[in-house]
């Protein structure tokens, strides 16, 4: 089967706020992510088609945090009995792609392969000193 999706996923963990007309201040964690859409982790089951603000930093070190509006797409909640914090799987479609995502989603990408950039200059010294 081909993949259709239009931008590449990475897996991504970081938290993100999710605010509803009903609820606000619920936080999840980002499970994956493209420039498109979002994969969570959520504490609440929220319905299919429910419009969702979401508020989130993929990286610690960025300034700005992105805001989006989005659509869940799909919500799954683990079997009773699980002591997951974040019971329900939640896919979530941003209304407006953003492209800086794809950016911040290689940085990651890079970071956990090669490790942060400003610990390896710090290394470098620390071995030619």
């Amino acid at each position: 089967m081909k993949d259709r999706r239009r931008y590449p996923r990475h897996d991504a963990w970081f938290p993100v706020q999710l605010d509803t007309g009903d609820a606000v201040g619920l936080w999840g964690c980002c499970v994956d992510g493209s420039a498109s859409g979002l994969l969570l982790r959520s504490p609440v089951l929220f319905v299919e088609g429910e419009t969702v603000n979401v508020t989130f930093k993929v990286l610690s070190s960025q300034k700005d945090w992105l805001r989006a509006r989005a659509s869940v797409i799909r919500a799954d909640i683990e079997p009773e009995g699980s002591d997951d914090p974040w019971p329900v799987s939640l896919a979530l479609h941003l209304w407006e792609p953003i492209l800086k995502l794809e950016m911040l989603f290689q940085l990651l990408d890079d970071r956990q392969r090669y490790g942060d950039p400003r610990t390896r200059r710090r290394l470098r010294a620390l071995k030619s000193a």
